[in-house]
């Protein structure tokens, strides 16, 4: 139970009388999903009610029972933990008088579609992205400042390759792919390498996750055949290095066929394509300050990843006039409403 409607994301209007234990009766507003900031992570919990008479929030720990995590106790003979089927600590607080203890001044609202979010929520958001582009992507929320920790210890990087591709006239023009080197720990699926598919008009990103090279030709053929119908149109010419993976016959003959250019660079070669390079550093650099805010483990730097490109693509692009990819791919704004930190726990 919940006294304010701020932490809702989702809200249904509908009085009706809830009993309480004492026999006596309270009047509930209507009831919801809210997202709550913890001491330990970022929790969503379904059918909340809302009942502005009440003084405290109220979470049941029948709530925690059913979603099959465990409750026991802390350290000290007051205190108790609650832990996830992860086995990831979700709760730990007092126990006082008889009652579970959450204290007040460790729980916050991130609904992104508030009219007074903090700036910091606004920016885990979305992806961690600097201070003149989170006034791009929110321009009414009028954000001068925020502070995040993670981001200023996993942005420092290597100055950026300097230089450009001619701006494309037309979405499959151009389209730009980078494969990334050997990561460990391989995700939690298996997945060892992914390719990063940029194209070069409306700056759109995909992704794709892979086990092993080999794949990598026939993730390349299915995305061209795919954005091929989607725009109705035919891929002009791939950026690529000179890499093995990207050198087969197979996937030689196969951009013949297409008429496709094929205009190949020094293999592992950054500076030859500063366009995929400042790209890939960006999802790399987002997905390093996603993992450690969530409390996630390294192998789900895969889920991490995905969630980067995910934001890049609904935030502006430098290039021309700070569109979204999105806008520009899909011919539509994006919605941000639905946007909160990555990681949270979902009961």
């Amino acid at each position: 139970m919940f006294n304010d409607k701020k932490y809702f994301i989702s809200f249904t209007p509908k009085e009706e009388e809830v009993i309480l234990a004492d026999g006596s009766s309270i009047t509930s507003l209507g009831s919801g999903t809210i997202c709550i900031e913890l001491s330990h992570c970022f929790l969503k919990i379904n059918n909340c009610l809302l009942i502005a008479q009440w003084a405290i929030k109220l979470l049941r720990m029948n709530t925690f029972i059913a979603a099959n995590y465990s409750v026991t106790k802390g350290i000290s003979a007051k205190s108790f933990v609650v832990t996830s089927k992860a086995n990831k600590v979700i709760i730990n607080e007092s126990f006082e008088s008889g009652n579970f203890i959450i204290h007040q001044n460790k729980i916050h609202a991130f609904n992104v579609s508030l009219s007074t979010p903090s700036t910091t929520v606004l920016h885990q958001s979305s992806g961690h992205p600097s201070l003149e582009y989170s006034k791009q992507i929110y321009p009414d929320k009028n954000i001068s400042s925020f502070d995040c920790t993670t981001f200023k210890l996993r942005k420092m990087t290597k100055t950026p390759f300097k230089g450009t591709f001619p701006q494309p006239n037309r979405k499959l023009k151009a389209i730009h792919m980078n494969l990334c080197r050997l990561i460990s720990p391989e995700s939690i699926s298996g997945k060892k390498y992914f390719l990063r598919i940029v194209n070069g008009f409306s700056h759109f990103v995909w992704i794709f996750f892979l086990t092993n090279k080999s794949e990598c030709k026939d993730y390349i053929k299915n995305h061209i055949n795919k954005v091929k119908r989607q725009t109705n149109s035919k891929v002009a010419t791939l950026i690529l290095d000179n890499g093995s993976e990207f050198k087969n016959t197979d996937l030689q003959n196969f951009f013949k066929y297409k008429g496709i250019n094929h205009l190949t660079l020094a293999p592992y070669n950054a500076e030859q394509n500063p366009s995929a390079e400042r790209g890939y550093q960006t999802t790399v650099n987002k997905s390093r300050c996603l993992l450690p805010n969530s409390g996630l483990d390294l192998s789900y730097w895969a889920e991490a990843a995905n969630t980067a490109v995910y934001l890049e693509n609904l935030a502006p692009h430098k290039s021309p006039s700070f569109e979204t990819p999105f806008s520009k791919w899909f011919n539509k704004k994006p919605s941000l409403k639905f946007l909160h930190p990555f990681g949270f726990e979902a009961i």
